[in-house]
Parts: structure tokens; sequence; C-alpha cells
């Protein structure tokens, strides 16, 4: 792919994620072009690399032998250490954060949060123990006082002593408990036949998928002409370019993203 481009990043991990549809989330996780395989066993594993080797020759991508590790129960995956059905912050970042100056300027203060925060899920209350670095970051409020040094090295020896967090055994009941009442929220709509959706006699696959995503949540739906549901009739019904003139816009299509929806 050529370098420069703005979308490269994204095109190219989705063309990754097409690559290796099959296998994703099952026994393959791939960011860009870091490829992991992870097995169960010794025997299984190769038979997950020979699919890989087989996807990656019917997509003509080529690896690096020497920019490949292979058999290991221990790697090192985006700024963490996995090893026998665990994950670990990787130690070099959590010293890169241990030894972070106190910052000067609302520039130093967001790197800081921003490599903290790319491990808030092995602290617990995170986002408390951050607020008052946080509100440091709104216009004109950059002022370092003791709440903030106070946050600063709570944050850090968070870190230093943040657990070890095991792989779920999906061989076990899950339990999830959850408010099913929800929030109340209102659809308005200039099509006058979904105002009825919920009676009408279910015909065709597209009705009956997006009803059962509809299914559980309090909601009403209620119906307005277009001449009076002027914003969402603006968007649909906006003017073309003008005469003479062509606009091109050239988007990735992150479809792996709408399944994983489903």
């Amino acid at each position: 792919m050529p370098f420069g481009l703005c979308n490269a990043p994204a095109t190219f991990q989705a063309t990754m994620n097409d690559v290796f549809r099959p296998l994703l989330r099952r026994t393959v996780i791939v960011f860009f072009d870091d490829i992991l395989v992870y097995s169960d066993s010794a025997a299984s594993h190769v038979d997950h690399l020979a699919c890989v080797f087989q996807l990656l020759a019917e997509h003509q991508f080529f690896l690096k032998p020497q920019k490949c590790s292979f058999a290991q129960h221990k790697v090192d995956y985006l700024g963490h250490i996995v090893t026998n059905g665990t994950v670990a912050p990787d130690p070099n970042k959590i010293r890169a954060i241990v030894d972070w100056p106190i910052p000067t300027n609302v520039k130093g203060l967001r790197g800081f949060l921003g490599l903290a925060g790319y491990y808030r899920k092995f602290v617990r209350n995170f986002a408390s123990i951050a607020s008052p670095l946080t509100a440091l970051l709104k216009k004109d409020a950059f002022h370092w006082v003791e709440s903030a040094s106070t946050s600063f090295d709570a944050l850090k020896q968070a870190l230093v002593t943040a657990p070890v967090l095991v792989l779920p055994d999906f061989n076990s009941v899950f339990v999830v408990q959850t408010d099913a009442q929800g929030h109340f929220f209102i659809i308005q709509t200039d099509h006058k036949s979904l105002k009825e959706l919920l009676t009408q006699v279910i015909q065709t696959p597209e009705q009956q998928h997006y009803i059962s995503k509809l299914l559980g949540y309090h909601y009403e739906i209620q119906y307005r002409p277009g001449s009076t549901n002027v914003v969402a009739d603006a968007l649909s019904r906006s003017e073309g370019p003008p005469s003479g003139g062509i606009y091109l816009l050239s988007t990735p299509s992150l479809v792996f993203l709408d399944e994983l929806r489903k």
C-alpha cells in the first residue's frame, strides 16, 4: 500500500480483518501487521498456523521470518505480557509511567494520562483516581495543586501494584446482571408505516432482524411528516453539487464492526 495516504492505516486494518475473518477472535488476533495466533495445545497450534499461512498465501501476503516467533509460551503484544492464560501490563511501559516527571503544561499531562489510561482496565476506580488530573485539561484550568500531586502519585502506585488479569473460562457459567427497564426514548420518522411496526405482520427477514434488536427497549415511534421533520428531511433531500463540480469522498468499509455488533 502506498505510504502517506490519510486512510491507509484504516484500510490496511480492514483488509487484515477480511483476510482473517474465518479465524478472528477464535484463534487469531490481528492489529495491522501484528498477527497473534493462540491455541490451547501444541497440536492445535500447528493446525492454526497452517490455516494462517494458507490465508496469507491465498491473498498474496508474505511474512519476514526474522520478525516471526513461533511456539511461544509468553509474548509481548501491544504493550501487554500474555502468558498461560493471563494478561499483565508491559513492565517497561509501567516503568516509563513511574519515571514520568511532574507535568508542567497540558501537553505533558495529556501524555501521562494517555499512557496511564491505556492500562486503566488494571486499575480499579481509575476515573475517580485520575479526576483531579483530568480537571486540569479544561481550558485555562492547568494549575498544579496538591490534589493533582496526590492523584499523580496514586495512579503511579496503582499501576505498579496492578493485578494480573486472568482470561475468562468459557466453560463456566456467566451471570450478567443488568437493569432491564432502560431509559425511555422516542423515534421520530416520516415513514408512517413504521409507527405500527410492532403490530404489523412480519413478512421479511429484515423486519424480523430489526424488531429483534428493538425488543426489550422502552420506546415510542412517532410519525412526523417530512415537512416538519426538518433536520432529517433536509439531510435526506440535500441538493447535489453545483453543475460542473464533482466531489469524491473515499472511506474504508469496516464491515467487521457491523458483524461484531450483530
